[in-house]
């Protein structure tokens, strides 16, 4: 004879203790003890498979696609749905997939990303991710800025900020990130580094840049410099310092900036009479421009491209500070933006439309 587990029922595990925090959602298994009696000619059968163990937020797990368990037995749910799990257990909930948002098949979503990758080196933060959507059934398109401190989940390994998934795993890690997040999955993406960035506006003679709020910030080993509301010509230097600057204003300023020092370079680069010149801009941005965007894929956006230098086909949209929680994650000190999904999904919705 032998002892078999049978379970009685299913309780919260901080049911017995009610200080206790609950970063994931959980379910416990408590068993009794039923005496069985078997005969001496049984085959014996094999002990089922143990999934593997989280016991805290740094525990790695070799398979995510297991059932993640705690010490006691608890079975941890498995929020992330069909994307990859957690390779680290974060130190915060991890939320479900957001739900798809459809588009027309006309539609197009590219990542802008920004990065400061200095030269020589592999490690580097993408400072500056916006999502174009482009809608040539209505002309128009849509903007949408993310803050880089946004504290997101990234499928296969674990909570972090969204700016350091480039580096980590590529456009695809951030598809599947934008997948997850926010719904919606970019097919393309135009990577800047920020170094090369000041080069490729001096190319173009400059850009004019509608500033929309007075900046006063300090410029390092110069002093500080201001810019005043309005109409701004701008060289590579100064456009660099005016989307990078940080130390009078916050990252939702810079958001602003970054939109408003973009759709200068866009307007600049139209006026280059695009139709005839754009093998030859092509050419001369590839080696400062990283790009999954083919020659063929830019020629037929033009004519809509042409379309948007009337600025008002162009709806702008930020995450602002009304769309997210200030956060300290408690393993590392760090300071990030945890989103309210809701707005945030609501406001690629209207995006979207």
């Amino acid at each position: 004879m032998y002892f078999t587990l049978t379970p009685l029922a299913c309780v919260s595990t901080t049911e017995n203790n009610p200080g206790a925090s609950a970063p994931f959602s959980e379910t416990t298994i408590p068993f009794q003890f039923i005496l069985v009696t078997v005969s001496p000619d049984a085959t014996p059968t094999a002990t089922p498979f143990q999934p593997p163990q989280v016991n805290n937020e740094h525990t790695n797990l070799t398979d995510p696609g297991a059932i993640p368990t705690s010490e006691t037995g608890t079975i941890i749910s498995r929020p992330w749905g069909d994307f990859a799990g957690p390779t680290i257990w974060p130190p915060t909930e991890i939320p479900p997939p957001a739900p798809f948002i459809p588009q027309p098949s006309s539609q197009t979503n590219i990542l802008l990303l920004g990065d400061d990758q200095r030269p020589g080196t592999s490690g580097y933060r993408t400072d500056s991710i916006m999502l174009l959507i482009l809608k040539p059934d209505q002309k128009s398109a849509s903007l949408i800025s993310f803050p880089r401190d946004l504290y997101v989940y990234i499928p296969g390994w674990t909570m972090n900020r969204i700016n350091v998934i480039l580096a980590r795993g590529g456009f695809d890690l951030m598809q599947d990130t934008f997948a997850y997040n926010f719904g919606i999955h970019p097919e393309y993406y135009i990577r800047i580094n920020v170094w090369a960035f000041g080069d490729i506006i001096d190319s173009l003679g400059g850009v004019d840049v509608n500033v929309a709020v007075p900046m006063t910030d300090e410029v390092p080993g110069e002093g500080y410099h201001t810019v005043q509301a309005g109409l701004v010509h701008m060289d590579g230097a100064t456009a660099e310092w005016y989307t990078r600057a940080r130390y009078a204003t916050s990252d939702f300023d810079r958001t602003r900036r970054h939109q408003e020092v973009l759709q200068a370079l866009f307007l600049k680069m139209l006026s280059l009479d695009a139709l005839q010149n754009i093998p030859e801009l092509y050419n001369t941005y590839q080696d400062n421009v990283t790009t999954n965007l083919t020659m063929e894929n830019i020629t037929h956006w033009l004519p809509l491209a042409i379309q948007l230098t009337d600025t008002s086909k162009v709806k702008q949209y930020l995450i602002t500070h009304d769309d997210v929680s200030d956060w300290t994650v408690p393993t590392s000190g760090a300071m990030v933006l945890l989103p309210h999904r809701e707005t945030i999904l609501n406001k690629i919705l209207e995006a979207v439309q």
